[in-house]
């Protein structure tokens, strides 16, 4: 079984839930029939759960089924998990990894498919450029670490509200939220303020000159 890529595309840009259906390869196996062992297991466990509306669970097998078999065309099933979850920025980025592992392996009407697929989704993607004061500051989007600043390019992120923070030890974690719309660009910039504290103080010694100052 498969996800049906001829409806797929259709499904996609309409945010509804995708049907599983068999779909047969250039050799006229389905991807299951090229699993064995363990990845089949993965396989069907995910699909299981993807029927019942369980995506994160499914996105885990599939996951799973793909780094047991290294088969790129398992990702396209948990690219759409992840755009059921609108993770539309990861959806992306796996239904390229499909096409840049496939290469060669895919058929022609695959690949065309995929990037009709990414270029629906892509209307879902915006670009943020984040500027952090603290070189080395870990970087998150809604509490999944993405870099460590400076990021050395602007980063894709789903459309809707994002929470974009910056954590570095010795530093108080700064963090903003923000409402980005599919296709646009934005920058922002986080600065982390230091735990401690210094500042200078007059000490007025009455007694010896050499007497030695503790704080």
């Amino acid at each position: 079984m498969r996800f049906q890529r001829s409806l797929a595309l259709v499904l996609l840009v309409s945010f509804a839930t995708p049907h599983l259906a068999i779909a047969q390869s250039r050799k006229a196996k389905t991807v299951r029939e090229e699993l064995s062992g363990t990845a089949r297991a993965k396989w069907d466990s995910a699909v299981a759960l993807f029927t019942r509306g369980k995506f994160a669970s499914a996105k885990a097998d599939f996951l799973a089924a793909y780094e047991l078999s290294k088969d790129p065309r398992v990702l396209f099933n948990v690219a759409v998990c992840e755009k059921n979850l609108e993770h539309f920025a990861a959806a992306v980025d796996l239904f390229k990894r499909e096409l840049a592992e496939g290469a060669g392996k895919l058929s022609v009407a695959e690949v065309s498919e995929i990037n009709n697929i990414v270029a629906g989704l892509e209307r879902f993607v915006a670009t943020v450029t984040v500027n952090v004061s603290e070189p080395g500051a870990k970087v998150f989007v809604d509490g999944e670490e993405i870099g460590t600043a400076p990021l050395a390019s602007p980063i894709r992120v789903s459309s809707g509200d994002r929470l974009i923070s910056a954590r570095k030890t010795g530093f108080n974690e700064a963090s903003k939220k923000i409402t980005v719309t599919g296709g646009a660009a934005t920058e922002l910039s986080l600065k982390l303020e230091s735990i401690l504290r210094t500042s200078l103080v007059n000490v007025n010694v009455v007694g010896a000159p050499s007497a030695i100052v503790k704080v």
